[in-house]
């Protein structure tokens, strides 16, 4: 059984690794120790760094068909059959169940007060909130914040690196790439879920988070494409602004077009 579900994790971990090294490595003239100075002078001059822009521009075509024929009529479909009330619970519960990772970034970012606020809303709303589904603990004092081990490398030190559009992963950099991956060995779901043959209910769980994020910004998106002299341009820089935000522990409006969907199906 142990040997059985090691396999597995290891398996989907080594095949996230892979694609990101791909595309990371996509231009063939440039080695991600040239990338990484160039990076560190794009962001003290507040710029981004995008070295393979043509190859990250068609991924972000494929992934705009993507969402145009899959995750868009999910996100309309999603709304018409659930109730706004019945979507905020989902949204709280899905919130809830990353608390332990944000409470590991927090811890490993020393911010003990920020892992005291995410341990008090885990145990709030795990408890008074009925498992998460009600978020109980933002009025009582105890605000929601978001962190993960990209985050986590970049108080640590680690350049952001290149700018990246993985197919159905959506735009990430160097650093959120190699945090994502690092962030699912941290997540105590994975080993819940393949320990007991539960893969279906970790990867539905994953699903219906991207698909609440989608229907949450339908008009957002709608109306950022129709304002946006270059689509790509525009989701780039809300993305890596958005990033050093988090990194600055800035608040972010989670309603605003910086919390835009990655396409993660997985």
């Amino acid at each position: 059984m142990l040997y059985r579900f090691t396999s597995r994790v290891v398996a989907k971990g080594a095949a996230v690794f892979a694609i990101v090294l791909l595309v990371s490595l996509g231009s063939p003239t440039q080695t991600l120790a040239q990338v990484e100075p160039a990076a560190q002078s794009a962001k003290a001059n507040g710029n981004i760094d995008d070295p393979i822009e043509s190859f990250n521009r068609l991924m972000f075509g494929f992934n705009e068909l993507m969402d145009m024929m899959v995750l868009k009529p999910a996100a309309y479909g999603y709304r018409y059959v659930m109730p706004r009330p019945a979507r905020n619970s989902v949204r709280n519960l899905i919130n809830n169940l990353k608390s332990p990772v944000v409470l590991l970034n927090d811890l490993l970012q020393g911010e003990n007060k920020r892992a005291h606020t995410t341990m008090s809303r885990f145990m709030l709303n795990s408890t008074i909130g009925v498992l998460g589904l009600f978020d109980v603990a933002t009025s009582l004092g105890y605000p929601r914040h978001s962190e993960d081990f990209g985050q986590t490398l970049a108080v640590w030190g680690m350049g952001e690196g290149s700018y990246l559009v993985v197919p159905i992963f959506g735009p990430m950099t160097v650093r959120d790439a190699a945090g994502n991956i690092v962030d699912f060995f941290l997540d105590p779901l994975t080993y819940v879920a393949w320990e007991n043959d539960h893969q279906e209910y970790f990867i539905g769980l994953n699903i219906l988070d991207v698909v609440d994020r989608r229907e949450r910004n339908i008009e957002r998106i709608d109306q950022l494409k129709e304002d946006s002299f270059d689509y790509y341009a525009t989701i780039r820089s809300l993305y890596v602004q958005n990033r050093r935000a988090e990194i600055r522990n800035q608040r972010v409006n989670e309603n605003s077009f910086s919390s835009l969907p990655d396409y993660d199906f997985e």
